[in-house]
């Protein structure tokens, strides 16, 4: 058991964290003696939330979770000034760790393998698995960047599901998501669908950049023609 859990749960405990518990618990029940309990840490009310959110996220039991973050939102609520941020960072922690432990995901991750592995190896390891839309969820739920979270996830989709990566990207771009479709075309291996692609995206300056790589003299004549019309424009 993790010390942080053993100060806020342990049997007898005097940590700031397990009064502050104890406190809200008999709030729940409606018992009296709040008050007393509150005036014991009123000077250590930060340290009891901090200790009540983590032994929170250490939790499997999601009833557990409940208990001990209502504990911290009650010292959270007396306190004049706090940064919220571990608040919610911690409660963005504990939801992703509840789905990925999901029995159709399997993931019976601790919160101390999540801090030790980071959001993005849990969301690599869920592309490995095939939990692609979960993936994606989480990506967005945590906020991650477009480039290292989302389209990441669907690089690896296209990968495992269709031929080419240009098809998706064609698709991406039909749904107005050009930033996507170009994202895409850099995994593709075909010199020929890049060109034929970003031209479709109007970008004829990147086509002709593709093409030059390749000895198709064919294959850069369309963008050049493009960039021609454009300065004639």
């Amino acid at each position: 058991m993790p010390d942080v859990v053993d100060n806020v749960l342990g049997v007898a405990s005097a940590e700031p964290g397990a009064i502050l518990y104890e406190a809200s618990e008999k709030l729940r029940e409606g018992a009296t003696g709040v008050y007393e309990y509150i005036r014991m840490i009123e000077d250590q009310m930060e340290k009891a939330v901090r200790q009540c959110l983590l032994a929170a996220a250490h939790q499997f039991s999601i009833d557990s979770q409940k208990k001990l973050l209502k504990a911290a939102a009650l010292g959270k609520s007396l306190l004049r000034r706090l940064d919220a941020s571990q608040f919610v960072d911690i409660c963005r922690v504990i939801r992703v760790l509840n789905s990925v432990r999901k029995p159709y995901v399997g993931l019976a991750l601790s919160f101390a393998q999540c801090e030790e592995l980071k959001m993005n190896c849990l969301v690599d390891r869920l592309i490995d698995l095939g939990h692609w839309p979960l993936a994606i969820a989480i990506c967005r739920y945590i906020k991650e960047p477009s480039k290292k979270g989302i389209h990441r996830v669907l690089a690896h989709w296209s990968l495992k599901k269709v031929t080419s990566f240009t098809h998706v990207a064609m698709k991406a771009a039909d749904a107005n998501l050009n930033e996507l479709a170009e994202f895409l075309l850099e995994k593709e291996t075909h010199l020929s669908r890049q060109v034929e692609m970003l031209l479709k995206l109007n970008k004829p300056e990147r086509a002709l950049a593709k093409a030059a790589r390749s000895q198709k003299p064919d294959l850069r004549k369309q963008p050049v023609c493009l960039l021609n019309l454009s300065a004639v424009n």
